[in-house]
């Protein structure tokens, strides 16, 4: 069956499936059409509730110890890696830090995600008992369509599905509650718009909430996302593997919902080295994955395809795949490095190679937390990282060994970008602004949305950065697209505004 969704004319791409129904629970099977709603009524719309999780009950942390600045953090695999757990989710191994998963008092929050062309799932989260109807239109006060009549139990997520919308539409909506409770605001999202529209999103980074992060800074980032379609989260939002019990990351899924309710747009998201859902911890992974399904309306798999307009947004996970666990974090006896343990794995590299090779959209964006190897043990760097490991093929010492650790692939990942013109990758994990390029492609460092001091540049020579354009500040992309032209603007928020700071504008493909 051929999908009209998201992920039209597009191979072997990943389909969304809801979060799982009980804790501990296998996830059901993927739903590939992604059109049949489940349990639905006769307009052809459904809700499903899933019950808020209990964090763990491992040791909490008190105000008097170490806080975690989100400046300097030992951000790698190994550290990670390296760690043990036992079965109540308690990890050894790493200081223990503090986040600020505080947030202002609500009564709900609600991100929307799985954006198609004629479809969205919104996720609605009450703290209190409450019943309501989710009505939208075609126009704002005009609200003349309504789901069914839907409960909202107390700290339950629970998932409403729009269908039969009409592709590139701005549907309004908004949840009108029982009881005489206020409704909630009217707000908006666009469908999956197609070819010949322009389109715009956002993209940010590493919001960790950690010690550095200032609630104003992240606040003001968020609202400069709002008149874009979406937001595409390059990950460390969860930092999972930084608590000591990993289950403790429960309230930063949490805050974030708060967080990602003020974006007001939905969203896209890759998985950060922090965020738990990695090949080598897969108690950690499981349980990671699953929080994430259960609090966000994202795809179950870490990556994955959408076309909107003239683009092509494909996300990536070095982590899901790289089942290896280091003893040396990737160096080898000589005590030289050697990151050939990360991967997309080979199930991963030919979806994206297929995926690559038979779009047809004009522009072709990359979404990746870090290059998968990356500089040093702590798989820095963008262009000076792009000619090493399974991205570029090289080893440490510059001999080209892709054929003998990755037999079967057909190149590495750089090359196959270089062949079917991808026109930018989109990184994180360095906490800059650094904008280089390399044989024509543009490899883009998303700084933080939410630090305070705003700093990074200076990180930049430690970090293996040469060449390119470094900044400072926190902030976010917002990258424009047309038929024609194509460019980003990177908005600076931490002092106090939000400005423009550095724009750019793509060549057209074939470079």
């Amino acid at each position: 069956m051929k999908l009209v969704t998201l992920f039209a004319a597009l191979p072997l791409v990943v389909a969304f499936l809801p979060p799982p129904a009980r804790l501990g629970s296998p996830p059901p099977p993927a739903d590939r059409s992604f059109l049949a709603a489940k349990g639905g009524s006769s307009d052809n719309t459904s809700a499903k509730s899933y019950p808020l999780r209990e964090a763990g009950e491992g040791r909490r942390l008190s105000g008097g110890e170490r806080q975690n600045d989100g400046e300097r953090q030992d951000d790698c695999c190994d550290d990670a890696v390296e760690a043990s757990s036992d079965p109540q989710g308690r990890r050894q191994g790493g200081p223990p830090v503090v986040y600020r998963t505080e947030v202002p008092a609500h009564d709900y929050d609600m991100v929307v995600g799985r954006v198609t062309k004629t479809g969205a799932t919104i996720s609605v989260l009450c703290y209190a008992d409450s019943e309501g109807t989710l009505v939208y239109g075609s126009a704002p006060g005009k609200l003349t369509k309504s789901l069914p009549l839907t409960k909202f139990p107390k700290g339950e997520p629970v998932v409403l599905e729009l269908t039969g919308l009409a592709p590139g539409a701005r549907v309004y909506w908004q949840v009108t509650f029982s009881g005489g409770k206020e409704p909630s605001p009217e707000r908006s999202f666009v469908t999956a718009r197609p070819a010949g529209s322009p389109l715009t999103f956002s993209i940010q980074a590493d919001s960790h909430l950690d010690g550095g992060t200032v609630q104003a800074v992240y606040l003001r980032s968020l609202a400069a996302m709002r008149d874009t379609d979406f937001m595409v989260d390059l990950g460390d939002t969860f930092m999972t593997d930084k608590y000591p019990n990993f289950r403790d990351a429960h309230a930063q899924y949490v805050a974030q919902r708060y967080y990602f309710d003020q974006a007001q747009v939905p969203v896209l998201m890759v998985p950060g080295n922090h965020d738990g859902e990695r090949g080598a911890d897969r108690e950690m992974a499981s349980w990671a994955r699953q929080e994430r399904l259960r609090y966000f309306p994202s795809a179950p798999e870490n990556h994955w395809a959408y076309e909107s307009g003239d683009a092509l947004l494909i996300g990536l996970d070095p982590y899901g795949h790289t089942t290896n666990r280091p003893r040396r974090g990737g160096q080898n006896a000589d005590g030289i490095i050697d990151n050939w343990y990360v991967t997309l794995g080979k199930e991963q590299y030919d979806w994206l190679k297929k995926t690559l090779e038979t779009s047809k959209a004009r522009w072709k964006f990359v979404f990746i937390h870090n290059l998968v190897g990356g500089l040093g043990r702590d798989g820095r760097g963008g262009a000076e990282a792009a000619p090493l490991w399974e991205w570029g093929g090289k080893s440490a010492d510059g001999t080209d060994t892709f054929k003998e650790k990755r037999p079967g692939w057909d190149m590495p990942i750089h090359q196959l970008l270089l062949k079917n013109k991808v026109s930018a990758v989109f990184h994180g994990h360095d906490h800059l602004f650094a904008h280089q390029e390399v044989d024509g492609i543009i490899y883009q460092c998303v700084p933080q949305p939410s630090h305070g001091r705003g700093g990074g540049s200076r990180s930049a020579e430690e970090y293996g950065y040469k060449q390119g354009k470094m900044l400072d500040g926190s902030g976010i992309i917002k990258l424009s697209v047309t038929p024609q032209k194509a460019g980003f603007t990177f908005v600076r928020t931490e002092n106090g505004e939000a400005s423009k700071a550095f724009e750019y504008t793509f060549r057209p493909p074939p470079f």
